[in-house]
């Protein structure tokens, strides 16, 4: 059994690197698994253990990073195909198992990134709540990342101490605030 975010420390340390660095070449070049294919704009991969997010995507994920009090619904996409991707790298290739999983893990996924603990939850059930469910009504290839058992209790719950559902909602700023 793979351990959760065995590899986390490496891959987040991996980012902020080139994060840190604001160096738009090293984007593609480090996490350089993507063939360019129209619409694969991404790909975490289990025999490298690498993932690839291309620039555009990278780039949301690090404004994302600079006011995640304040995130946009591209830059909570960005955050949640970093995780997805990661879960993908852990070898699982079921994309509605490896969305679920990364729903879990946003909140985890984000505090590894340094967002603060409250604002890293939130975004975390925002994405759950708001883009999530969109997956669901949407259907189509965006239902094939989305399941009616990833919700808390459901057979697709694992019950992680952390989970983005194992939240004390009251403990959570409003975003208008």
């Amino acid at each position: 059994m793979v351990a959760p975010y065995m590899y986390a420390d490496e891959v987040v340390a991996d980012f902020q690197v080139v994060a840190e660095r604001n160096d738009k070449a090293k984007f593609n070049a480090k996490f350089a698994l993507i063939v360019r294919v129209p619409g694969r704009d991404k790909k975490g991969n289990p025999r490298t253990g690498k993932i690839g997010i291309q620039h555009p995507w990278c780039s949301r994920l690090m404004s994302y990073l600079r006011h995640p009090d304040r995130a946009s619904e591209e830059e909570l996409w960005s955050l949640g195909m970093f995780t997805h991707e990661s879960m993908h790298v852990r070898g699982e290739l079921n994309e509605a198992i490896t969305e679920c999983e990364a729903v879990q893990r946003n909140y985890r996924a984000a505090k590894l990134l340094g967002v603060p603990d409250a604002i890293a939850r939130r975004n975390a059930l925002d994405y759950y709540n708001v883009l999530y469910q969109q997956r669901g009504k949407i259907g189509g290839m965006q239902g094939a990342y989305y399941s009616d058992q990833c919700a808390p209790g459901k057979a697709m719950d694992e019950h992680l101490g952390d989970s983005t559902w194992a939240t004390d909602l009251a403990a959570i700023p409003d975003r208008a605030n």
